[in-house]
């Protein structure tokens, strides 16, 4: 309840209740977007983006339709989509998805030889981030929204506007896609 108080008095005008909001919103968006486009800088500026256009729209936001964070979550992640295609078109976004590169000839770390320790804790999170960059937009997302946001299936599939098959489709083929390249780098 405290929560729809805050976002009518944010719709209204009021900036400490909007200030309240962002604040505690911030950090679960800001992690969407770090692991949709795995860039720290790139993910500061869109969740400032997202955040931007949900002041913009906050007098739209209908909670019998879902909760503000699902809200916030599928503005971002649409943002995110529209972002990637934009630096597709720009030709800025590597490409990760030749199937006939091996590890080693894909992999972008320090050019004096470093190689990642699977052991080490900061070395294992860089990895993920790099395969789960390795994967499909659709997989990326719906594993994202799956497993770091802990939304439903349903929940996944009316925010992306596809079928629960499809939700399932993309989880199933991108656990998959995943356990086979924790395997080539050691992480399995």
């Amino acid at each position: 309840m405290e929560e729809i108080r805050l976002i009518d008095r944010a719709a209204e005008g009021d900036r400490d209740a909007l200030q309240i909001l962002m604040v505690r919103f911030r950090p679960r968006i800001f992690s969407v977007a770090y692991h949709l486009l795995g860039d720290r800088e790139e993910a500061e500026d869109l969740t400032q983006e997202a955040l931007l256009r949900a002041i913009d729209r906050l007098p739209y936001f209908d909670a019998r339709k879902g909760s503000f964070l699902n809200w916030l979550v599928t503005l971002t992640v649409r943002l995110g989509f529209n972002w990637l295609e934009k630096k597709k078109r720009e030709g800025l976004l590597r490409a990760f998805s030749s199937q006939g590169e091996s590890w080693s000839e894909t992999a972008d770390w320090d050019p004096n030889g470093f190689h990642p320790d699977p052991s080490n804790d900061y070395h294992r999170q860089q990895l993920i981030r790099l395969c789960l960059s390795r994967l499909p937009e659709t997989q990326r997302s719906a594993l994202l929204l799956r497993y770091g946001q802990g939304m439903s299936v349903r929940e996944i599939s009316e925010l992306l506007g596809v079928a629960d098959g499809t939700v399932k489709s993309w989880l199933f083929r991108g656990r998959e896609a995943l356990r086979v390249l924790f395997k080539e780098i050691g992480l399995l």
